[in-house]
């Protein structure tokens, strides 16, 4: 019984470890971008408020306490006022930079390597995935999980119900009531012999008196 319900705890995690994550699933892929050498990117269009630029770079082995990269971000014909900037080196090779604007639009990256190979991918949440969103797909995700729980604790206790009832019957057929054994083995009166009307005494067919009682029986 006690492995049952682990089984069934452990179903349930399985499933909440499956569906959670799809359904927090909610960054999208816009561009992405890679290289050695500064450039400015061409313009890329964002269609959420919130939206992230993950980074990687790789050292030059020749220089390899030297690596810098530098980004800045600007809006698409608005080169005077950036929107963001980062930088990062060799004390940290990977990581993510977010953006919170109002709204969606387009805009463009400067980017300033120096002995690395950078690579940039530009992200935006989902409408599906807004603070509000998450939370309404986390908790389909959750009420999923446990209606599949209650199916299979629903299945267990049917299955066990089942399983009793078949028990039960098996001992029946095997052990009948004792009044029944006792009506079956009930030896039927001799057709050599009759009972007495006054006590009930077994006697032969020729017997005028009751052995027991000694009543008249003719």
């Amino acid at each position: 019984m006690r492995l049952r319900i682990s089984a069934l705890f452990l179903i349930l995690i399985a499933l909440t470890s499956i569906i959670l994550p799809l359904a927090n699933a909610a960054w999208q892929t816009v561009q992405t971008f890679s290289g050695t050498i500064p450039r400015i990117t061409n313009a890329f269009n964002i269609p959420g408020d919130k939206w992230r630029i993950t980074y990687s770079i790789e050292l030059d082995p020749d220089y390899p306490d030297n690596g810098f990269l530098g980004v800045i971000v600007f809006p698409e014909g608005d080169e005077q006022n950036e929107i963001g900037r980062f930088e990062t080196d060799a004390s940290r090779l990977s990581g993510s930079y977010s953006v919170y604007r109002r709204g969606s639009g387009r805009y463009y990256l400067e980017i300033y390597p120096s002995n690395v190979k950078y690579t940039l991918r530009v992200e935006y949440e989902s409408s599906s995935a807004s603070s509000t969103g998450v939370i309404g797909d986390s908790w389909v995700a959750i009420v999923v999980v446990l209606a599949i729980f209650v199916l299979v604790v629903a299945v267990f206790v049917v299955h066990r119900k089942l399983g009793k009832s078949k028990s039960e019957r098996t001992a029946a057929r095997q052990n009948p009531p004792t009044s029944v054994v006792q009506i079956k083995e009930q030896t039927p009166a001799s057709e050599t012999s009759f009972y007495c009307r006054y006590c009930g005494a077994e006697n032969k067919t020729d017997a005028v008196f009751c052995r027991k009682c000694g009543k008249d029986m003719s």
